[in-house]
């Protein structure tokens, strides 16, 4: 067995509540919201109950990676993993008006088609990218001030309004830990001080292990390594691609799939749609047509795919590294830009010197 599945079923962080009040709101909020995985999780009971539950949901990690064949194609590989890492953190952040103005003139569509074909065949990419059209055909009329509008208040009820149904995009919460800041927060944490950052509160006290921080963690990994390779800071570069395995094994591939699953469900567009609207004729407009969600959608369908193939992926870059020449790869590393992230609405600010990988 894979040890990211064996982590994924063997999951010891499952808890109970110690107050019925709470078991009986949760089984009432599970018949309400039965589309929602994360309401799922909050009722399941034990790590009994887990293992049962999980072998259902388990993430794909049978793709094949590409396995580089020179110093060129290895550095085109990393920048594909990282744009995409960028780009999904993006995606589950406030979006920043570059971000907006990027999915506006449809530069985001290229680069995201682009960093996909480095490594990552699959179908599930072609379903993303015909919401994507869609989603730009209907919006991209709007006056782009508007059209940046639209998009913060969509992404405000899908991930941060104070009225179900929303989507608690938290670790501890998809690991069952019936709470935010669970003990997975610990774990998060000295991953980021390990590799020289602390979440920064500049923009509230947003718990670390939020998605948009988990995926923006991923970025500046995959970003350091570049630069390390750039530098000729070999051992650093290695140690930068190490830790990008550790903490995709055992965090982002322990629980984006089925955060990913939540926002991707037509089920939940319908009934987001339906929350401030009741009536059942605007309910089946939402269900047919395309909404602002559609571009969330698309993006977690990328994100989920992204994830569970670089399971494989960032393996086969650690290994292919016993074949190339390393010189070679600095060399080519010193043709990769670093990202923009000046406008970005980012969380992590480096503060501690950088440790070796464990």
């Amino acid at each position: 067995m894979h040890e990211v599945i064996r982590r994924f079923i063997e999951n010891p962080l499952v808890k109970w509540y110690f107050d019925p009040d709470d078991i009986k709101k949760w089984k009432k909020l599970r018949e309400k919201y039965p589309y929602l995985l994360w309401i799922e999780i909050m009722n399941i009971r034990d790590e009994k109950a887990w293992k049962k539950w999980a072998k259902n949901r388990l993430p794909n990690i049978d793709h094949e990676p590409r396995v580089p064949n020179n110093e060129k194609e290895f550095v085109e590989i990393q920048m594909a993993r990282r744009n995409l890492y960028f780009n999904a953190a993006r995606s589950f952040t406030e979006p920043s008006e570059p971000f907006c103005r990027e999915i506006y003139t449809r530069e985001l569509f290229k680069e995201l088609k682009d960093s996909l074909d480095k490594f990552i065949e699959d179908n599930r990419i072609n379903e993303a990218f015909r919401l994507l059209e869609k989603f730009h055909e209907k919006f991209s009329s709007l006056d782009f001030k508007k059209f940046v509008q639209t998009m913060k208040d969509e992404h405000f009820t899908i991930f941060n309004d104070a009225f179900l149904p929303y989507i608690a995009d938290y670790e501890s919460i998809y690991r069952s830990e019936k709470q935010i800041m669970g003990d997975t927060i610990d774990e998060v944490k000295a991953f980021y001080r390990t590799a020289g950052f602390e979440v920064s509160r500049a923009y509230g006290n947003d718990p670390p292990d939020e998605s948009k921080i988990e995926l923006e963690f991923m970025y500046r990994l995959c970003e350091l390594e570049l630069e390390a390779w750039r530098e000729k800071n070999f051992e650093h570069a290695r140690n930068y691609l190490l830790f990008q395995k550790d903490f995709l094994y055992w965090h982002l591939i322990q629980w984006i799939p089925l955060l990913c699953d939540d926002v991707f469900n037509p089920e939940f567009k319908v009934f987001l749609g339906g929350k401030f609207f009741r009536g059942a004729e605007y309910i089946e407009k939402y269900r047919r047509e395309i909404t602002e969600t559609d571009f969330f959608r698309a993006m977690a369908l990328i994100t989920k795919v992204l994830v569970e193939h670089d399971v494989n992926q960032v393996k086969a870059m650690i290994d292919s590294l016993e074949n190339l020449d390393v010189e070679k790869i600095a060399e080519e590393a010193k043709k990769v830009e670093p990202k923009n992230i000046e406008q970005e609405i980012f969380y992590l600010i480096p503060k501690y010197e950088v440790a070796k990988s464990k």
